[in-house]
């Protein structure tokens, strides 16, 4: 069931930062929903309880945000508003 469990997390993780990086793509920061607010829309997908889990799939989603789109969370709060920064604007 472990297995299973981290396979889910793999192909959540990734759902994740596709769909944020699509956001992205057309709509830059405006109206971006909270990583918590994100992760509720999968919640049949995998059921994240604590705090420090969500937090780990937010900074793991972050690193393929960053290695695939070159984008990064400008922070960590899980009921903030999500707001990406380009690292191609900004070089």
């Amino acid at each position: 069931m472990q297995e299973e469990e981290s396979i889910l997390k793999t192909y959540l993780i990734k759902i994740l930062a596709e769909v944020i990086a699509l956001h992205y793509k057309y709509y830059k920061n405006e109206d971006f929903e909270t990583f918590e607010e994100y992760l509720n829309g999968y919640k049949s997908f995998l059921l994240v309880e604590s705090k420090e889990e969500k937090v780990k799939l937010y900074r793991e989603v972050d690193d393929i945000l960053l290695n695939e789109h070159s984008l990064f969370f400008a922070h960590y709060i899980l009921d903030k508003s999500i707001f990406c920064i380009s690292v191609e604007e900004n070089s």
